[in-house]
């Protein structure tokens, strides 16, 4: 199970930061600076249902390393970000008693548009992440 998630894991990051050259991953700090802060989640787990919510802190970006967390759960050392066109993309894995969770998603106009897989615990979830009070951003 954990050989399964760790070849997901890294075909996440693969996807996430394979069209960017090492160089441009490593200038690229200052776009991360909008991914910084408190974020509301809203969590997509089933089409028949509202929406329910979560918070999402993500206090650092550097060297391309993601610090924060996501559901309370601090984020694991692998979490990284990266950057091209004016569209930031990140993956973070967290832990809970069930097993990994790997988050990823994409900035874009001040949201975040997600998704969350837990191997666990067998599913794979939408979401959408906007700081209070600023919203979508045309």
């Amino acid at each position: 199970m954990m050989t399964r998630f760790r070849v997901f894991a890294a075909c996440v990051l693969t996807v996430l930061l394979a069209p960017l050259s090492a160089s441009a991953r490593q200038s690229a700090e200052p776009a991360f600076g909008g991914l910084i802060g408190t974020w509301e989640v809203s969590l997509f787990y089933s089409v028949d249902a509202s929406p329910s919510s979560t918070q999402m802190v993500i206090e650092r970006v550097e060297d391309g390393l993601v610090t924060g967390s996501f559901y309370g759960t601090p984020f694991a050392s692998v979490s990284r970000a990266s950057e091209r066109d004016g569209i930031v993309a990140f993956t973070a894995v967290t832990r809970d008693g069930t097993g990994n969770y790997v988050h990823s998603g994409r900035l874009k106009d001040g949201v975040i548009e997600g998704q969350t897989l837990s191997e666990g615990r067998g599913f794979l979830m939408l979401w959408r992440a906007e700081k209070p009070g600023e919203g979508a951003r045309d």
